[in-house]
């Protein structure tokens, strides 16, 4: 019974330690209008799925990898063309939550690549080709994922092997005694 215990909790330590990150999944989506010769332009917009690495630079930045989904002009489908690859960085933001540092994304056609990153008023600016959009609505959302990671099934499992412990400890110390 105590050999088992320890190999609960030693297996439980193991898969603790090396519960290592794994890259991560965003879901964004920008809206860009344009400013051409000092008037409004179209207005640019695209979403999709971004990846990051799984390990922080020296910045605590994490490059992105790759990216999907869609990008053009707003209201235009004959204008709208597929993500075809990404680079770029995602950071995190004071409250923990993630925050662009910059992406770039290459198009299938039109303008060959959007550029987007953040500006020293906390907002996003881009470039579409050579169109400057000043202030760009930008999105980033961390998608969850269902499985636990081994980490989490670590601590269920060591919290199974407590409870059924602590109810095999009781049944032995109760006696019932008849008169």
């Amino acid at each position: 019974m105590v050999k088992g215990i320890f190999a609960v909790l030693a297996g439980s330590a193991a898969l603790l330690a090396s519960g290592a990150a794994q890259a991560a999944t965003y879901t964004f989506s920008f809206t860009a209008p344009t400013v051409m010769f000092g008037s409004a332009g179209d207005t640019y917009a695209g979403s999709g799925q971004l990846t990051t690495s799984d390990a922080a630079d020296l910045g605590g930045l994490f490059a992105i990898t790759g990216a999907s989904g869609t990008a053009g002009i707003a209201g235009f489908p004959e204008y709208t063309y597929d993500i075809t690859g990404a680079s770029g960085s995602v950071g995190t933001r004071a409250d923990g939550g993630p925050a662009l540092a910059s992406l770039m994304l290459g198009l299938s056609d039109g303008p060959r690549a959007i550029s987007i990153q953040s500006n020293t008023a906390g907002g996003y600016e881009a470039f579409i080709g050579e169109v400057y959009a000043p202030d760009v609505a930008f999105t980033l959302t961390p998608l969850v994922s269902a499985v636990p990671e081994p980490a989490g099934w670590a601590l269920m499992l060591l919290g199974f092997a407590a409870i059924g412990g602590g109810l095999r400890a009781s049944r032995r110390r109760t006696r019932v005694v008849y008169c």
